[in-house]
């Protein structure tokens, strides 16, 4: 563990260009004895004699966001139209979006090139993939033509009977999961196609997986920060919506294999859209310092008063150990934060101002 935690000391990362102020801070572990690059680095500077703060993620040329279209004075009246989609993408992952639609980087390995080995065992990944299959499809109970073949075509099994017994385990597994589903299924509703107007922005989608008693989020595995985010959004929205349309319940179940939350109706569910719009406005800007898992853990403890676990529990999630990496590798938050320890005050911030409504208004523990 201290290995991994330590790693920083002999790994060092250098900057993109050879003129970085960074290789000319006295008592930086980079250097550089150009001349030439040190009058570029001092020119760079010069923003903050003259009272500018230089920050690098706030200084990129970024490309056009949804908002600055709007910066025209005839057009400051105008609501911004994003997806519900686009703001699940930020609210999941805010440095990834930031990434992909300011900086215009992909950092998706690419996965392309056919596998050149077998399976050995039904796990990871290729499980939940196929147990998500499993659950949509009209039967479990019985092998439907050329499913296995199918699965097995595509790499996902393991070969011979090892991948018959993995694929009838999960079938079993799956049965019971939609057993525990039906217990909370009513009459399904048609997708709504909807259009909310909340502060300057149009939000805009299509909520699915309604039913007479509400919305429900089924997902065969553990219970994820990401999972109640997720539906979160589509609560708040589905409670917004029911104050106009009666035949819609403004409730929320989110299921997984470990636990199950509930979410009740929200009051003040737009003035809470409200202020995730302000924090997706910030983020076009810079990216900001919330990570579903950690800032999860770390909310949970505090609310729950277990202040002197919660710094220790996040700091352990987003380092991860020796077997599970932890939320800090993930390729985005390591492109952004390198050798910075993000968990700070605006860290502990977020986490609290996203997770306390969610912790009020459900049963999550």
């Amino acid at each position: 563990k201290q290995g991994h935690r330590y790693a920083a000391d002999f790994i060092t990362r250098h900057r993109l260009q050879p003129f970085h102020p960074g290789y000319f801070q006295p008592g930086g572990s980079l250097y550089s004895y150009s001349l030439t690059d040190w009058e570029t680095a001092r020119q760079s500077l010069k923003r903050e004699d003259e009272g500018h703060d230089f920050n690098f993620w706030q200084d990129l040329p970024l490309l056009p966001g949804p908002e600055l279209k709007h910066k025209i004075p005839e057009r400051l009246d105008a609501l911004i139209t994003l997806t519900l989609e686009e703001l699940t993408d930020f609210f999941i992952h805010p440095v990834r979006y930031f990434c992909r639609s300011r900086l215009g980087i992909d950092l998706r390995q690419d996965d392309s090139l056919a596998r050149d080995e077998e399976p050995l065992k039904l796990e990871g990944l290729n499980y939940y993939q196929l147990g998500v299959e499993l659950l949509r499809s009209e039967s479990v109970q019985s092998t439907n033509f050329g499913t296995e073949d199918l699965f097995r075509a595509r790499g996902l099994l393991p070969p011979g009977e090892a991948g018959k017994f993995a694929l009838a385990g999960l079938k079993a597994e799956v049965m019971e999961f939609r057993r525990r589903l039906q217990d909370h299924e009513s009459p399904r509703l048609e997708p709504l196609d909807f259009k909310v107007a909340c502060g300057s922005y149009h939000l805009e989608g299509i909520l699915t997986e309604l039913r007479q008693n509400g919305f429900i989020q089924a997902r065969p595995a553990r219970l994820k920060g990401k999972d109640i985010l997720r539906a979160w959004l589509r609560h708040l929205i589905l409670c917004i919506l029911a104050e106009e349309d009666r035949r819609l319940s403004p409730a929320s179940l989110v299921i997984g294999k470990d636990r199950q939350v509930a979410f009740a109706r929200v009051s003040g569910a737009r003035a809470i859209l409200a202020e995730i719009l302000d924090l997706y406005r910030e983020n076009n800007r810079r990216p900001l310092p919330f990570f579903s898992e950690t800032s999860h853990i770390f909310a949970r403890e505090m609310l729950f008063e277990r202040i002197d676990q919660a710094w220790k529990k996040a700091e352990e999630e987003w380092q991860g150990n020796e077997r599970i990496p932890g939320e800090g590798s993930d390729p985005w938050l390591n492109f952004r934060y390198q050798q910075e320890n993000p968990l700070g005050r605006e860290f502990q911030e977020l986490a609290l101002k996203i997770f306390r409504p969610i912790y009020e208004h459900s049963n999550a523990a």
